[in-house]
């Protein structure tokens, strides 16, 4: 998600160790307090990915490296956002918090105004929310990726090395350097 600038300055000047980052638009920041439920979702949807990073960096590198396979469509094959395991995960865990902080009946009404009003720059998710189970169990995460990644695994892996290679040649930083194995990360 695009970061406010003023954020990363404060964040790079900050000298507390930080294990990481969520950050938001200021049109995200302001949906509180009007859509608050909401935006408890959307926090929690990125605490999501801070958790993963936080407790197994390799597993995060693989949910990067999944998104910047669709992302770049490196095979011709279309993966929708919404069928990314993690992605889905993250929805379940950010439904989860908001359920706790504030109730369905508020997200509920929360997502409906959103829709009614032509806010929602996200029709799909904020319909997909309305039914998703919310959930806080991470165990699976590893299994449903690489479930999800073998039938793609030689075109995901030649397209992680491809980029890896280019990077290298033009020495610009990547993620694909702190993988030592591709194979490895389909093994559960």
């Amino acid at each position: 998600m695009p970061i406010n600038d003023k954020i990363i300055i404060n964040y790079k000047n900050d000298k507390r160790d930080w294990d990481c980052l969520i950050g938001f638009s200021n049109n995200v920041a302001n949906l509180y307090p009007q859509y608050n439920a909401y935006l408890a979702f959307l926090i929690g949807h990125e605490l999501g990915h801070a958790y993963t990073a936080i407790i197994d960096y390799e597993l995060f590198l693989f949910t990067l490296l999944i998104t910047d396979f669709k992302f770049r469509n490196a095979a011709g094959i279309k993966i929708s956002y919404y069928d990314l395991p993690h992605e889905h995960l993250y929805n379940k865990y950010g439904k989860y918090l908001s359920l706790k902080l504030f109730g369905q009946e508020q997200l509920n009404n929360n997502i409906y105004n959103r829709l009614y009003n032509n806010i929602s720059t996200t029709p799909e998710t904020d319909y997909e929310l309305l039914n998703l189970m919310p959930s806080n169990d991470f165990t699976k995460l590893k299994h449903d990726l690489v479930e999800f990644s073998l039938p793609y695994k030689s075109y995901m892996i030649n397209h992680w090395e491809h980029t890896a290679e280019e990077c290298r040649k033009i020495g610009q930083d990547d993620i694909t350097r702190n993988i030592k194995d591709f194979n490895a990360l389909f093994s559960m």
